[in-house]
């Protein structure tokens, strides 16, 4: 190993047989969940974890965004945590095809009515949104989702 000016430096017969976990610790590198971390606690993103996922906690966290400034992404992160976040932000911080991302579905795209305070106020909306998250959380589905047949 060679380590000068914060910079490591470790030869192919090191690293060889050692898991990602060990190869991580061996680069002092740290991981967040998709920059999720960095949007909750710099941020103030709001967001909701699977665990207090109730149509009222849903219908909150929808109201808050604007359906007229932006598109919007829902994502759903390996640890439960569920965020709505406008494409800006996904830009400006990079957030994009992170591996941390169980799932995210089709981008809600402005003035449809998907998000904002008319769409937390759509019963029927927030029960099959509701619906959904529950649905492929439980299956364990990942990646892109685009839509749920009815």
């Amino acid at each position: 190993m060679y380590k000068s000016d914060g910079m490591i430096a470790y030869s192919l017969e090191e690293l060889i047989g050692k898991t990602d976990e060990e190869i991580d610790e061996m680069f002092e590198i740290e991981h967040t969940s998709f920059g999720f971390e960095r949007a909750k606690t710099i941020d103030k993103v709001n967001y909701l974890n699977i665990n207090n996922l109730i149509i009222d906690n849903l219908k909150k966290l929808v109201s808050e965004c604007q359906d007229a400034k932006d598109h919007h992404q829902l994502i759903v992160s390996n640890d439960g945590d569920i965020f709505i976040l406008p494409h800006s932000y996904l830009r400006e911080n990079q957030l994009t095809n992170d591996i941390d991302c169980r799932f995210t579905y089709e981008s809600f795209c402005q003035y449809n009515g998907y998000v904002g305070e008319e769409a937390a106020n759509d019963d029927d909306w927030m029960g099959k949104l509701l619906d959904w998250i529950v649905i492929d959380w439980v299956r364990n589905n990942k990646g892109y989702i685009d839509f749920h047949m009815e």
